[in-house]
């Protein structure tokens, strides 16, 4: 057994393979060597090194604010967390140098009334971490309207996860967690996990990625979220807030490209995903009330959805003109359409690039609505492929075209009461006079 004194003389004993956790240690002046993982949730100063094999030392806000502070929503958390990033962070400057983290940064379960952004700049490899959505709560104070809630400027191969962003009845913000790259910040923006995260309350966008025109934002890319859920108050006229769960480039192309979404969702909202000459792949999705849940301007790159669940929307997909063509793929979705657009159009698009559609079944569609995907790209060469569409409109209703655009629908199902009645093996049609369906 090997003895551990702290400065509050408290010893713990332990042995090459125990865990060891001192609660109550307010300085070291030698170095920490860790070979098995450490929590020191009261460190103030370090003035050796930190270092080992295992897991290394998290920073808990909780020890940055006086002695029982409440975290019930009543008092202002602010600057205790950002005092405890800034001191997990570094003091170099973020302009001029890209930091690596002394330590990760943990937020106990609690509600923290947050006042201002949170800055969290110019660092790789950074760790935030709460005990779980709806435990660990940022929230904005009342009568506060903030640009963001938590602000990532130059962070890479940052692990962010557990914990809800949200308002106060009367607090709001424009990007709740808004990742960027800005001239304050030494380095880009890229390769950054979000894990566990709810978003609710009010806001214009819950997850803002590279989305400020004419920052060096056109490098933000390779986020990765997973298990992400937005919870909107959209209803039909609304154009201020609950616009976008997702928001996605700011209509410059560059190196703002492969984002990738695990199992996301969302819910009275806008527009689920809102994409800018970027480029997003989703897998596993789940949507619910939206106006559209894919609204694309351009692409930087793919566009793919594959797996969805989707519930309540005027729109499945809507894309329409932007910085480039648009390269989009949507699969193996089921989508309820009890409150599709009068238009039918559960597919927009209106600009050159490809589409293509396959194993997709719209179910529940409104009596008196023909549903169908609407491909008008005057000008432009577009191409579509659907395979393994079904929907309750005869073949020839269901794709409404222009004349530009090459369309090749294979095993088009019609649907009655969700039951297959009609099939079409195989239709090619397009520019030139090309038209060939079997009869």
């Amino acid at each position: 057994m090997k003895p551990i004194i702290d400065e509050m003389g408290v010893r713990t004993e332990a042995s090459d393979s125990d865990e060891i956790t001192i609660k109550h240690a307010v300085s070291f002046t030698h170095d920490i060597i860790v070979d098995g993982s450490m929590r020191v949730s009261s460190l103030r100063t370090l003035d050796g090194a930190m270092y080992g094999t295992g897991s290394l030392a998290s920073y808990d806000v909780v020890s940055y604010a006086p002695a029982g502070t409440a975290r019930d929503g009543a008092v202002d958390w602010t600057a205790y967390i950002q005092a405890t990033i800034d001191a997990a962070t570094g003091n170099a400057d973020p302009a001029t140098i890209s930091r690596i983290p002394k330590a990760a940064v943990y937020i106990p379960a609690g509600i923290y009334k947050i006042t201002a952004p949170i800055v969290i700049r110019s660092v790789q490899g950074f760790h935030l971490f709460g005990d779980g959505p709806w435990l660990t709560r940022l929230s904005i104070a009342n009568n506060l309207d903030l640009d963001s809630l938590l602000e990532l400027d130059g962070v890479a191969w940052g692990v962010f996860e557990n914990f809800s962003l949200e308002s106060s009845a009367a607090g709001r913000a424009d990007k709740m967690l808004h990742l960027h790259w800005s001239a304050a910040a030494a380095r880009s923006t890229t390769s950054n996990t979000f894990r566990n995260i709810v978003v609710s309350g009010r806001f214009r966008t819950a997850f803002a990625v590279g989305v400020v025109a004419g920052e060096l934002g056109i490098q933000v890319d390779q986020s990765t979220f997973s298990d992400c859920i937005v919870i909107g108050q959209w209803d039909d006229g609304e154009i201020t807030d609950w616009q976008n769960a997702w928001e996605v480039g700011n209509d410059t192309h560059g190196n703002n490209v492969d984002h990738v979404l695990f199992a996301p969702g969302w819910t009275h909202v806008r527009y689920g995903i809102y994409v800018d000459a970027s480029s997003v792949m989703a897998y596993g999705v789940h949507g619910g009330w939206a106006e559209v849940h894919f609204y694309v301007l351009g692409t930087g790159g793919p566009f793919v959805v594959d797996g969805m669940r989707m519930e309540s929307g005027r729109r499945l997909l809507y894309v329409s003109s932007g910085a480039s063509v648009a390269r989009v793929s949507l699969s193996n979705i089921d989508y309820t359409a009890d409150y599709l657009n009068a238009d039918g159009r559960w597919v927009y698009f209106s600009v050159g690039g490809s589409l293509r559609l396959t194993n997709i079944t719209l179910m529940y569609a409104p009596v008196g609505v023909t549903p169908n995907v609407y491909l008008n790209a005057p000008g432009t060469l577009t191409t579509c492929i659907a395979q393994g569409v079904s929907t309750p409109t005869a073949f020839s209703g269901s794709f409404v075209r222009s004349e530009n655009v090459t369309l090749t629908v294979m095993n088009y199902q019609q649907l009655a009461n969700n039951i297959p009645i009609a099939v079409t093996p195989m239709s090619i049609v397009g520019p030139g006079g090309l038209n060939w369906t079997p009869s």
